[in-house]
């Protein structure tokens, strides 16, 4: 077989690989199967920021997008909170800056971010696992419903451990933040220059955002958990995570 055809052979892999994975997504209903996680919602209002986001910030500033989510959240939590306490953006803030900042430079999103949370030792190891399974998809090999079967029986582990409450919510919570952001970038977001089919095709693109996502959403669950216990946590998830996000996606567009 000479190069003309094995390239043919690799480009019609590929595109039969992208065909699968957009029959699979779209027939999956992997959202409704994460209900079973009690933390489900921040997943909801995750996206419903991202959409706010994108519409309101449209330069790479780390401050506004953390504002903007926040205010966000302020505003459309259905009156439970009216107001974020401006130390809590600060901490938000500060979490987010050197992630968004190193992201920024390589253009990359690697695991090792985690290092910079700070975090429990826990917590790191577990979402390593959520990480690894998203950055490590191979779109020509893997299948994206045995992934999602994965995270089902880890949300299902995760949600029956023993683990504390300040491991568990910030777990359930990345992960529900992970579950919505997949679905996000594959199959809501839209912009008139960026067509749906162009959008699934460019998987490293939306599996790059989608670990910011969750790495914002664990470290702004963490911080939140420590000023505000599992309402601070859904609030820092959502916040930070949104950020991370909409910033990711400027990166990476």
């Amino acid at each position: 077989m000479d190069t003309v055809e094995q390239t043919n052979l690799t480009i019609e892999n590929y595109k039969n690989a992208i065909s699968t994975l957009d029959k699979q997504i779209e027939t999956y209903d992997f959202l409704i199967l994460g209900k079973n996680n009690p933390y489900y919602f921040a997943g909801e209002m995750h996206n419903k920021c991202l959409d706010y986001l994108i519409k309101k910030v449209k330069t790479f500033n780390i401050k506004q997008f953390i504002n903007s989510a926040a205010e966000f959240y302020a505003s459309n939590d259905n009156g439970f909170i009216k107001k974020l306490d401006e130390s809590f953006i600060e901490k938000m803030y500060i979490q987010s800056e050197s992630l968004l900042l190193e992201m920024k430079n390589t253009n990359v999103v690697k695991i090792e971010l985690l290092n910079d949370l700070k975090i429990n030792p826990i917590i790191k190891a577990e979402l390593i696992w959520i990480l690894d399974t998203i950055l490590n998809f191979n779109v020509t090999k893997d299948s994206f419903i045995d992934k999602i079967e994965h995270l089902n029986e880890w949300e299902y582990r995760i949600t029956n451990s023993k683990y504390e409450q300040n491991i568990v919510v910030p777990l359930l919570i990345s992960s529900a933040v992970a579950r919505h952001s997949l679905y996000y970038w594959y199959n809501d977001f839209e912009l008139s220059t960026y067509t749906n089919i162009a959008r699934k095709k460019n998987c490293l693109k939306a599996t790059f955002t989608v670990a910011a996502d969750v790495i914002g959403a664990a470290g702004g669950a963490v911080a939140g958990f420590t000023v505000g216990g599992p309402v601070g946590a859904v609030v820092g998830g959502v916040v930070t995570g949104g950020a991370m996000s909409g910033a990711a996606n400027l990166i990476f567009r």
